[in-house]
């Protein structure tokens, strides 16, 4: 897989989806395995609970999310359809 298209499509599309993100990690290895231990960053809030908790915002309602699983749902559906169609597992083995 290594040489194959595969690993540029992936490296590409986390390039993309990073190019905005600054910030420092901190990560502990131990026996094999990787651990982060912080995170921070001067330019953006990793995390806000008042921009992320239908509690404080305004205007929103838990039933403001029944739309967008729908929608996902259909798109999902179709999905697993055509990999049943094609003979192809649902998920990676």
């Amino acid at each position: 897989m290594y040489f194959s298209p595969e690993p540029e499509f992936l490296h590409n599309s986390i390039i993309f989806s990073q190019r905005h993100v600054e910030g420092k990690v901190n990560m502990v290895a131990y026996k094999g395995s990787a651990f982060v231990v912080g995170r921070s960053s001067e330019t953006s809030n990793l995390y806000s609970e008042t921009e992320s908790s239908m509690d404080t915002l305004e205007g929103c309602s838990p039933m403001d999310t029944s739309g967008f699983i729908a929608i996902q749902a259909i798109r999902l559906e179709k999905y697993g359809a055509r990999k049943i169609r094609d003979g192809e597992p649902l998920a990676p083995i």
